[in-house]
């Protein structure tokens, strides 16, 4: 399958994207793009509001990885928040995106329902193994992720 992410969410009729706006580099002009961009300033916020909904048990994390992660998140000599060197932060910071569409989502008046326990698409699967945490560790969405190209970073639409 080729095309990349956005043509399988289009292929899927995914109706739930986020899109930021941002200034167009071509027209100056204010435009909409899909995904969340991290950078200095939306960095800084996520890791702030994350840093607050955890320290106020707003969000119970249940994945052991995450809470391994969390444990070596720190903020370096240069006041950056990152992994510990020889660590990882890639849960810590998709945990803190979705914390941003969560509070996009009251921002927007809208509700959201958050799931605690596999639903049952996920049981369904059959590399399903069984564990509470399955479903947090596993990206795959009718395996749209696993047929996924590499997307370019400079891919301005991304």
């Amino acid at each position: 399958m080729g095309g990349g992410a956005r043509q399988i969410f289009k292929q899927l009729e995914y109706p739930h994207l986020y899109y930021r706006q941002e200034m167009s580099r071509i027209t100056d002009n204010m435009t909409e793009a899909v995904g969340w961009r991290t950078d200095i300033g939306s960095r800084g916020q996520l890791v702030s509001d994350l840093q607050e909904v955890i320290r106020d048990k707003l969000l119970d994390v249940r994945s052991k990885e995450t809470c391994n992660e969390l444990a070596y998140f720190i903020f370096n000599k240069n006041g950056k928040a990152e992994a510990k060197a020889g660590e990882h932060d890639d849960d810590v910071m998709s945990l803190g995106i979705a914390v941003q569409m969560l509070l996009k989502m009251i921002e927007d008046g809208k509700s959201a329902i958050v799931v605690s326990e596999p639903v049952e698409s996920y049981m369904d699967r059959p590399d399903y193994d069984g564990s509470a945490d399955f479903y947090t560790n596993s990206l795959a969405r009718h395996d749209a992720i696993d047929n996924m190209e590499d997307m370019e970073e400079e891919d301005p639409i991304w």
